[in-house]
């Protein structure tokens, strides 16, 4: 919770929909011990929109923005709805990431408030998406809108099958052959370790952020997993992000090498979900 000055009059509040997802048991936990059951590591974080203090400059400037609706459309004789719940955050996700050695699976679902123009109301967006990378290739799916895109595998055995697009395990940065340069899009390890809820992680660099970033991935406890896993002892599960604008993304929730149902990376084979048309490249 984002501690106001004590000049404010007001304070912060969650709305029923942030306390829905921050109170959410995880999906491995809402399987229970479906079978098959697979040995997995897993992550839970909470990502929001900078950090504390630029959170509160977004939070006040969402308050001036209703003020200054609500007394433009009364002087208009247009409808003003009070707000009836202030968020805590404008934006924030909660994700779980799921690696086994056949696939890895990010659950995100988060929650924005924008300002409604029409009445100053507060417009509630939610969203709850996955992305899986396994042998196949990549899938995303929209779990609100039960639509698809990419290439999602039809069944759990198709899982286990080689594939041409994924990379099943790999353990350090591989070395460019002779004469190369090395693959800018690669991480680089730092040789710094950290502690991130108890978990022993390795930082490498973030070839994604533009101002300089890391990311901190955990070892190895039983195996590497799907994917990359940048260190040569380390596991493709990254447990904290940082940025140099002071973003930082870090799990609170750690648990390595454990029997969960393998059913964690197929939400998509439950209800009648819908392919969706691909516009662009996936990412």
């Amino acid at each position: 919770m984002v501690l106001l000055p004590a000049t404010m009059s007001w304070a912060l509040a969650e709305t029923r929909l942030e306390q829905r997802i921050a109170q959410a048991e995880a999906p491995h936990q809402a399987l229970g011990k479906a079978e098959p059951r697979v040995s997995m590591h897993w992550a839970r974080r909470l990502e929001q929109l900078g950090d504390d203090a630029l959170n509160q400059q977004h939070l006040e400037k969402m308050r001036e923005d209703v003020r200054k609706c609500a007394q433009g459309n009364r002087e208009h004789g247009l409808p003003v709805k009070p707000v009836e719940e202030w968020p805590d955050r404008t934006y924030r996700v909660r994700t779980d990431s799921y690696v086994s050695s056949e696939a890895s699976i990010v659950y995100a679902h988060g929650s924005t408030y924008l300002v409604n123009s029409k009445d100053c109301s507060l417009i509630e967006g939610e969203g709850r998406h996955i992305t899986l990378r396994w042998s196949g290739g990549l899938c995303k799916a929209n779990l609100i809108e039960k639509t698809t895109s990419g290439t999602c595998p039809g069944d759990l055995k198709s899982l286990s099958r080689p594939g041409k697009l994924g990379l099943r395990s790999a353990q350090g940065i591989p070395k460019p052959p002779h004469g190369m340069p090395v693959n800018p899009l690669l991480p680089r390890l730092t040789g710094e370790a950290r502690t991130v809820a108890d978990q022993t992680c390795d930082v490498v660099t973030n070839p994604l952020d533009p101002d300089g970033g890391t990311l901190c991935y955990a070892r190895a406890v039983g195996f590497a997993g799907h994917g990359l896993a940048p260190a040569p002892q380390g596991t493709s599960l990254p447990l904290e992000s940082r940025s140099k604008r002071g973003n930082v993304y870090r799990a609170d929730a750690v648990q390595m090498n454990f029997a969960v149902s393998q059913e964690v990376f197929v939400p998509h084979l439950k209800g009648d979900f819908s392919v969706k048309p691909q516009q662009g490249n996936l990412r």
